[in-house]
């Protein structure tokens, strides 16, 4: 029974520290790819916003 509880322990620590290691791998994956993008979509959102900007200064202007 005790080597029992042992080896039930171990595969449950086991599986925690591969499940983790799972997690960090697929994180810094994800972390990658979606930083890539996300300055991407940051610099067109910039754009956006300064042409946005921009058009308002020019319509006071205008007014």
């Amino acid at each position: 029974m005790k080597s029992f509880n042992n080896e039930g322990l171990f595969a449950f620590v086991l599986f925690i520290c591969v499940t983790i290691i799972c997690i960090v791998i697929v994180s810094l994956i994800g972390f990658l790819f979606l930083d890539e993008s996300t300055t991407k979509e940051r610099s067109n959102v910039h754009i956006v916003d300064a042409d946005f900007d921009q058009t308002h200064y020019q319509y006071k202007i205008k007014r």
